[in-house]
């Protein structure tokens, strides 16, 4: 109950930080000195990401199911005891990471390990504050869904994803070859993140029958036609970890969260066009948002692709404040529509903190500090 307590406040810290912020950034109010003007929005912005970065620093090593094994990859990365299997497991691109931060943390993986988580969240908050109109809600709706609470465990994919929802703003300017060096550099930390890739092709398309015939056929073609995608992807360091192995279970959580997607996905179909209308570049949101619910399809037939889920089920975070402000606009009241999102959030993230799948089998239901450690 304390650790909930703590998350508690730091997430109304952060929100309250952010809604400043934003505030601040509508009024451009600035504060001015002798030698430079700085804009208060920035101070609360830093302010917002400050909460859960402390938690960040200050975690001691129980605080994160995977936390141990990354420790012990680190310092053998640190010391250059690295044998094959642990790096075929790690990927270049965090061991890279790793070896550069050991110049200067040695083998302090506590401090190492702060760093990145850190990036990781500014990453998460910066795409957040570039892209939505509306950044208060949208952080609102990022800390709802967990996927901050990640950090504390998944550290290399939590960047892969942070990196690769960064790119959004690539996607929107349509600019390929930043894109394309975003989503490299993820998949180079995390391999998984090479499936953004050909999704610079796809996001752009409005959902019209062609498209609708597309995503049809890619459910059928992921469904039917599994057997080949399992045999496909069985040589790699995943396939071999998941298929028919201990990691590939099929639980109960995977199918409330295919319904649950698929949910969500209608709800915001039903404000598409005028969604669209407002601003055209959501269409990309829309194409990530149905390929997320594909992909959780899949999920019920390997755990492997609800590691996949992720990448794409961020875009919510960016969806959901259009949707609102659309549906306000209709005549629902703001009032009323503010409600409804934070009871069904708030409903979202005590479901989840309190499942196995969630900070249980994270391993951050119970927060410890580096201080814990040494006694």
């Amino acid at each position: 109950m304390n650790t909930e307590i703590i998350y508690i406040v730091c997430e109304i810290l952060s929100v309250l930080f952010m809604a400043i912020a934003q505030n601040s950034y509508n009024k451009t109010e600035e504060i001015v000195t002798k030698k430079l003007v700085i804009r208060k929005s920035s101070i609360f912005f830093v302010l917002s990401v400050l909460p859960f970065a402390i938690l960040f620093w200050c975690r001691g090593i129980s605080v994160g199911a995977d936390y141990q094994n990354y420790t012990n990859i680190y310092q053998k990365i640190a010391n250059d005891t690295l044998i094959g299997r642990e790096a075929d497991w790690i990927g270049i691109g965090f061991q890279l990471i790793c070896r550069f931060l050991s110049i200067f943390c040695g083998n302090n993986f506590y401090l190492a390990f702060a760093i990145v988580n850190t990036v990781t969240l500014v990453l998460l908050y910066k795409t957040i504050w570039q892209n939505s109109k509306n950044p208060t809600l949208a952080l609102f709706v990022l800390l709802s869904f967990c996927l901050h609470f990640q950090i504390f465990n998944q550290f290399r994919q939590m960047l892969a994803i942070a990196i690769t929802f960064f790119a959004v703003k690539y996607l929107k300017s349509e600019n390929f070859i930043k894109y394309s060096i975003c989503i490299i550099i993820a998949a180079l930390i995390h391999n998984t993140a090479i499936v953004l890739l050909p999704c610079y092709f796809i996001c752009h398309n409005k959902l019209n029958k062609r498209m609708i015939i597309f995503y049809v056929l890619a459910l059928l073609v992921c469904t039917f036609g599994f057997s080949i995608i399992e045999s496909l992807l069985s040589g790699t360091y995943y396939g071999q970890m998941y298929f028919g192995g201990k990691y590939d279970i099929q639980t109960d959580s995977s199918i409330m969260n295919l319904i649950v997607r698929i949910m969500m996905l209608i709800i915001v179909l039903l404000f598409y066009k005028k969604v669209i209308k407002h601003d055209e570049t959501n269409v990309i949101l829309y194409n990530m948002v149905i390929i997320c619910t594909i992909a959780q399809i899949v999920a019920t037939q390997s755990y492997i692709f609800a590691r996949l889920t992720t990448y794409f089920y961020i875009y919510y975070v960016l969806l959901i404040p259009e949707v609102m402000k659309v549906a306000i606009k209709k005549g629902i009241s703001k009032q009323i529509a503010n409600m409804i999102i934070i009871i069904i959030l708030i409903v979202y993230q005590f479901v989840y903190y309190n499942s196995s799948s969630g900070a249980i089998g994270g391993g951050y239901d119970e927060y410890r500090t580096i201080w814990q450690d040494k006694h």
